[in-house]
């Protein structure tokens, strides 16, 4: 939606700065989510070697 706006913003012709900044937070939610299900499955495989290890 804030996509739509920014473009819409754009094709009127006159559009706030603030308005240019919106699809901004929805973005880093998804990159921040993104790099923790990335580092979920090697986070994982370094517990079980831990287990593993503590447990002789």
């Amino acid at each position: 939606m804030t996509v739509i706006a920014n473009f819409a913003g754009l094709a009127i012709g006159k559009w706030p700065l603030w308005l240019a900044y919106t699809p901004l937070p929805p973005l880093f939610l998804l990159l921040f989510s993104g790099l923790y299900m990335f580092a979920l499955p090697y986070v994982a495989k370094w517990r079980s070697r831990q287990h593993v290890a503590a447990r002789g």
